[in-house]
């Protein structure tokens, strides 16, 4: 029988350990890892997965929002690469972007959140959901009653290029009484023709580092927004360093402020948080081992794999 165990540690966070399983080559299972964002980036997640996993797997690692690249690099990993099993991360257009071609690999994802309709589910064995938008009530209830701000001044910020904008955005219109205009900032940085994202909107809309003193967009245009509850957008995530920094000095500006990141994950980052933010979600690494977990159990087997082993998530964290 093989043991997993999971251990916690308040200096150094979580520790993955999977005994029983050595590290051996892709080759004997090949399974592939496809994600939208530069995974190697973060490579505590991908060092989470293939503990889960108990092997490397061949990986592309950087594949952006727009479908049929996504397709492309899916159909190289099929193909090319041999993989019997795609596992996707970097959000639910990875998964929406491949979904549709039947008779295909087996998919394990990990997702943003359910999937959506029109999504094929004929190919999916099993899903890791992060749901971090429907935490948004959770959320928005701490910044009310733990930091006593009120709600007409908390806002979203957004990528338009997530594949969970729309649901995300209807679930915060209504969590916020539906306010005209919607207390929603996108991302300046998302060229919604070509889902490409560029990091310099984060200075445009927050600030630049280099000149602190010239307010962002947000600043000027949303006076009333004194929060900003970052959405659980991998390209956010991937370019976490960037975001603080501007972040922080929105933040630096008005003393009044405050920014609540969605995920443990931005306390690793290079930049350091301001004193007046926090972090309330899960923790990637987690997700990530439980996503490598279900991939090994399809892999036992990929000519005859499990119909579906189902939906997994795991725990918010909220602030002390």
């Amino acid at each position: 029988m093989t043991k997993i165990t999971i251990n916690i540690d308040s200096e150094t966070g979580i520790k993955f350990q999977s005994d029983d399983r050595g590290f051996i080559s892709a080759a004997t299972r090949k399974v592939g890892l496809l994600s939208s964002i530069d995974l190697t980036l973060l490579p505590e997640l991908i060092t989470a997965f293939e503990s889960g996993f108990g092997m490397t797997v061949i990986k592309h690692l950087s594949g952006g929002y727009e479908p049929s690249a996504l397709k492309g690099l899916k159909n190289d990993l099929r193909d090319n690469r041999g993989c019997k099993l795609i596992t996707t991360v970097g959000g639910s257009v990875v998964f929406s972007a491949i979904s549709e071609q039947g008779g295909d690999v087996p998919i394990v994802s990990l997702l943003g959140g359910l999937p959506q309709a029109g999504d094929s589910l004929t190919n999916l064995k099993g899903a890791v959901t992060l749901e971090s938008y429907k935490s948004h009530a959770e959320r928005i209830d701490y910044l009310v009653h733990r930091r006593q701000f009120d709600i007409s001044n908390i806002y979203l910020y957004r990528n338009p290029n997530s594949n969970i904008r729309t649901p995300e955005s209807n679930q915060w219109n209504q969590l916020t009484g539906s306010p005209n205009p919607m207390q929603i900032a996108d991302f300046s940085g998302a060229n919604q023709a070509d889902k490409t994202n560029n990091i310099a909107g984060f200075i445009s809309d927050l600030g630049n580092p280099a000149d602190p003193q010239t307010p962002g967009s947000i600043a000027t245009q949303l006076p009333n927004a004194r929060v900003l509850v970052m959405s659980a957008d991998p390209f956010f995530q991937e370019n976490r360093d960037n975001l603080i920094a501007s972040a922080n000095v929105w933040l630096d500006q008005n003393n009044g402020r405050f920014v609540l990141y969605p995920l443990q994950d931005y306390q690793r980052s290079n930049t350091s948080l301001h004193a007046r933010s926090a972090c309330f979600g899960p923790d990637l690494r987690s997700a990530y081992f439980l996503l490598g977990l279900l991939a090994r159990r399809v892999s036992d087997d990929p000519s005859n794999p499990p119909s579906n082993l189902g939906f997994y998530s795991v725990p918010n964290i909220a602030p002390p």
